[in-house]
């Protein structure tokens, strides 16, 4: 359980420093590429955020829950890896 914990964690700070880097990138956008880059970055944080605050309720919840949860947390942050790969591809 804790390594899984530790990889969705590592995961979840990744994917932080892609949606940085993302930022850095919009601020010299400019036209329809930033506000296409602006409103990606605002989905991908409400996603990423979404996923944070589902690990961190059910890590409080304990072992029980964290194994009803892994699927559904290991979904949600490989949908949000995909999206992320997606842009800087």
């Amino acid at each position: 359980m804790s390594e899984e914990k530790g990889n969705l964690e590592s995961m979840l700070k990744d994917l932080g420093q892609k949606i940085d880097t993302l930022i850095d990138e919009a601020k010299d956008a400019t036209g329809h590429l930033k506000d296409d880059l602006e409103e990606k970055i605002e989905v991908l944080k409400k996603k990423r955020d979404e996923l944070d605050d589902s690990f961190s309720d059910y890590r409080e919840k304990g072992k029980d829950k964290w194994e009803e949860a892994k699927p559904h947390l290991s979904k949600a942050a490989n949908e949000l890896k995909s999206a992320l790969d997606k842009i800087f591809k």
